[in-house]
């Protein structure tokens, strides 16, 4: 009761009575559909896994699918009748004492009850099917027990046989695909071309091989599908910066923290806070660094985190270093302490204010703070240098 209850409130809540639906179809997509639109698409999805369930061809099988939310179409209709026909033929055996069958069967839609009342961004991921494929191997049983009971055990043997060798060719032909990162991004791109994603992972393959050109290809090509796809641009980036290319590198960072003003999900902080990082990197502008802190302080879930930690305590260096060379001490000084305060095993910050300290005439404090610095990193040379030189500075007063 309490399922048809979910199931009703989600579908209503989203009709025509109440408002619009506001989901996002896709990885990286900008498509927004209602919950009507979302039970068409699952209906034609749920064809599509009973085609991998029952008989997983290669040509049909894809790390990373990409499904056509479209809606309203013929196809919709046929995938409705065809569930109507499967849920009536189960009523029938099961009417027939083939409980076992049609246990299998409803257990298919069962195990997929969840994601046909809520919507996610991967419509269709071939994991989903493992637990429904259960139901499909108590269908086969069934009917191996009626084959064998009726005396058809050749047929069943020739049945078996076939099925084994056919999945040991299968999975021969699927193991191939996943032999490398390379091979297996290329066979999800041929199967879905468009899918930004796996354009996107195709171009990391090769960006992992140093094939920077080919890279750039596919991350363009993923960013044609997406345009708001985070993670592409800033590989993108990164890629126009090994090939040496700042300027366009400079300029992709910026359409990201451009971009970042706008988004607030969680699993893209961590690349909206590395773009504004290296986009500061680029070309050293105190601008940058100053919205990455203001950035991490205005979502502290994510400055809490490792990365955000990091990312704020090396900004704070990178000021505490400008202002340093500028001979703004007391700026640098404060800088620098916010610093070492999120990340005290910086060995690069400690030598800094120990020379900060020194200049400031606090040469035990100085001296704490460069033998800290060795104590973190024991070939740190410039701490090294500079902890002789003050020791030298205090045998002569």
């Amino acid at each position: 009761a309490l399922g048809v209850a979910g199931v009703l409130f989600f579908f209503l809540k989203d009709s025509d009575l109440f408002s619009d639906g506001s989901y996002f179809v896709g990885f990286g997509s900008d498509t927004l559909w209602s919950a009507t639109e979302h039970w068409q698409t699952m209906s034609r999805v749920l064809v599509f896994y009973w085609k991998l369930v029952t008989l997983p061809v290669l040509s049909w099988m894809n790390v990373d699918h990409n499904f056509d939310p479209a809606v309203g179409t013929d196809l919709t209709m046929y995938a409705i009748a065809f569930h109507v026909a499967v849920i009536a033929g189960l009523l029938f055996l099961a009417h027939k004492k083939f409980r076992l069958c049609a246990f299998g069967g409803f257990w298919f839609y069962l195990t997929f009850g969840p994601y046909i009342i809520v919507p996610e961004r991967d419509i269709l991921v071939e994991y989903k099917a493992y637990l429904p494929m259960i139901g499909w191997m108590l269908f086969l049983a069934d009917v191996i027990f009626w084959a064998i009971r009726n005396q058809k055990s050749k047929l069943v043997g020739c049945g078996l046989a076939a099925f084994i060798l056919f999945g040991i060719w299968g999975s021969r032909q699927r193991n191939a695909v996943y032999e490398t990162t390379e091979t297996l991004w290329k066979d999800a791109v041929s199967k879905a071309p468009q899918k930004a994603r796996t354009l996107h992972n195709l171009g990391f393959a090769y960006g992992e091989q140093n094939q920077f050109r080919a890279a750039k290809v596919y991350f363009n090509k993923s960013l044609q599908s997406a345009s708001r796809f985070l993670l592409a641009r800033i590989n993108l980036a990164r890629v126009y910066r090994s090939m040496g290319n700042y300027e366009q590198s400079l300029k992709e960072y910026q359409i990201i923290t451009k971009i970042a003003q706008h988004i607030s999900m969680w699993e893209v902080q961590g690349v909206i806070n590395d773009a504004f990082f290296e986009q500061a990197q680029l070309h050293g502008a105190r601008r940058e660094y100053l919205e990455v802190i203001e950035l991490l302080q205005q979502r502290p879930s994510v400055a809490n985190r490792n990365q955000g930690k990091l990312i704020l305590a090396t900004a704070y260096k990178a000021l505490g270093q400008q202002e340093l060379q500028a001979r703004n001490y007391e700026k640098a000084f404060g800088y620098l302490r916010q610093s070492v305060a999120i990340n005290p095993n910086d060995p690069e910050v400690f030598n800094n204010l120990g020379v900060l300290l020194a200049k400031a005439g606090e040469t035990e404090e100085a001296r704490v703070a460069f033998q800290t610095a060795l104590q973190i990193d024991p070939n740190h040379t410039q701490a090294k240098d500079n902890l002789k030189l003050l020791q030298k500075l205090q045998s002569k007063e």
